[in-house]
């Protein structure tokens, strides 16, 4: 096992990520939502000064991470910032498909369902609980990136796996990937089947007590429902 932590990374995120890769019988879903809660603030807090001078930004989350990981930076950056945050949540399946050229296994992620806040903005913070094929972040930027044109893009995952950057830049031209900015508290190159090691502790839809693969995106996350009905009022 190798991993690599981030010289940035504060020792409250170092043991929030040690939480995160104990034994399911160690740390009950409850505690694992917490963890990941509490990395979203940290980053925010450790990184404060990435955001000083943005008037609007857009935080874009998969369903299972919404209310935990995206929720925890959102809080911070309501507490540290005067920013007008939008919210973007994705519910991707993750596909394999044959390349039609090279006959290679390729790991797909299409989006079955969407919640998008309208409105122009002048980054995107692209949060994820972890970053090992890049498929579900490359596509969810994609979705979007064109559309609202941001200045910046900010992609954060507690954990990455080596070479995570490049396959996220893989698919945009420089025009567009130059404007991704990378943040991390941990890196590791190991895996085991899908899983990372240590990376998250597993399958994060089954550790944060949301179902299976299979049945997470039935999920509904409660900071969308939050937020649909606070735009819906606003209109």
């Amino acid at each position: 096992m190798s991993r690599f932590v981030h010289p940035d990374t504060p020792p409250a995120a170092a043991a929030l990520l040690a939480d995160l890769a104990r034994p399911p019988e160690q740390v009950d879903p409850a505690a694992y939502r917490s963890a990941m809660t509490g990395l979203g603030e940290q980053f925010v807090e450790t990184h404060a000064g990435q955001f000083v001078g943005l008037r609007s930004l857009l935080l874009i989350c998969t369903n299972e991470d919404a209310d935990f990981l995206a929720r925890g930076a959102l809080t911070a950056l309501g507490r540290l910032t005067a920013i007008d945050v939008r919210v973007a949540c994705f519910w991707n399946d993750r596909v394999v498909v044959t390349g039609d050229r090279s006959g290679e296994k390729v790991d797909i992620a299409p989006i079955v369902r969407r919640y998008v806040e309208p409105g122009e903005v002048e980054a995107f913070l692209v949060v994820k609980s972890i970053i090992s094929s890049a498929c579900v972040v490359r596509t969810n930027i994609a979705e979007l990136v064109y559309e609202r044109n941001p200045g910046r893009v900010l992609i954060f995952a507690p954990v990455v796996l080596v070479g995570a950057e490049d396959r996220v830049v893989a698919d945009f031209e420089p025009a567009v990937s130059d404007r991704f900015e990378f943040f991390w508290f941990a890196k590791d190159s190991e895996k085991d089947g899908e899983n990372v090691i240590p990376g998250i502790g597993g399958q994060v839809y089954e550790r944060l007590g949301i179902g299976t693969k299979a049945e997470k995106n039935a999920y509904v996350p409660s900071l969308v429902r939050e937020r649909r009905v606070k735009h819906t009022r606003a209109a």
